[in-house]
């Protein structure tokens, strides 16, 4: 499982980002890999997977994307959509069902 963010190094919304993305990256770092690319280098995989802006995170799980984030997240949303994959992808109970055992 790993979560790519494409970033724009002139871009302010990637700046305010970065450390939510970070804080994730640790906070999941035995479920999954957090990943940071630079957009004007990776513009060709952004393409081919329809990222029109920044920052814009993808997850993927067995080498297929399988969720997108588009845009700024403040850090519970970007948490819930990291829960959600990782749900989806079953690898972890929603946290909602871990309060409730």
């Amino acid at each position: 499982m790993a979560f790519v963010t494409f970033f724009g190094k002139t871009c302010p919304y990637c700046r305010v980002f970065d450390p939510i993305f970070r804080h994730a990256g640790e906070k999941y770092r035995d479920l999954a890999n957090f990943v940071k690319a630079d957009i004007e280098e990776f513009y060709q995989l952004a393409a081919s997977l329809g990222v029109m802006g920044t920052p814009t995170t993808v997850a993927f799980a067995d080498g297929r994307p399988m969720g997108m984030a588009l845009g700024f997240m403040t850090a519970p949303q970007f948490e819930q959509f990291v829960e959600s994959v990782l749900t989806h992808a079953e690898c972890r109970t929603p946290v909602s069902a871990r309060r409730n055992l």
